[in-house]
């Protein structure tokens, strides 16, 4: 009993700290936002890979300024769609710096299964923000996708 004890406790503790650890542990500033989750889906031969976005306190994103994601290759892959949620209009706004901020961003860019073959970078704002550190073509079905909450993929 007492050795079945300890193995949840050291579940739940493992658990706990997968779900509340950061995407990445230093993030670059100067991209104004964090990196919460990715999301890779097989659509055939090609992947989609959707970056959801939150800002860090009190940034905003300057839409004037490029965004890509740059492969371990140097190939810059454009912005395919992005979604953004939560933005205030200026009615709902009740604080002026509310005003057209949002909540989170989706990025999503198509990518060929090449493009996996190391780390990935966001390049957005002022900054970049690091996708994933890991050099091999993650595994999905086809039609099916995963999530991933670290760079370690």
């Amino acid at each position: 009993m007492k050795l079945l004890l300890l193995a949840l406790g050291v579940s739940v503790i493992f658990a706990g700290w997968q779900w509340f650890r950061p995407y990445d542990w230093s993030p670059d500033p100067g991209a104004r936002f964090t990196v919460k989750q990715c999301m890779v889906e097989r659509d055939h031969s090609n992947l989609w890979l959707r970056v959801f976005l939150e800002p860090r306190k009190g940034e905003v994103m300057d839409y004037l300024k490029p965004i890509h994601l740059k492969t371990s290759g140097g190939k810059q892959l454009e912005l395919a769609n992005f979604v953004q949620a939560g933005a205030a209009s200026a009615e709902e706004a009740t604080n002026p710096e509310e005003q057209g901020s949002v909540d989170e961003l989706v990025f999503s860019f198509w990518l060929e299964a090449a493009d996996f073959a190391g780390p990935l970078k966001l390049e957005m704002n002022d900054g970049s923000l690091l996708i994933r550190s890991g050099d091999t073509l993650p595994r999905v079905a086809d039609g099916g996708f995963r999530v991933f909450n670290s760079t370690r993929w």
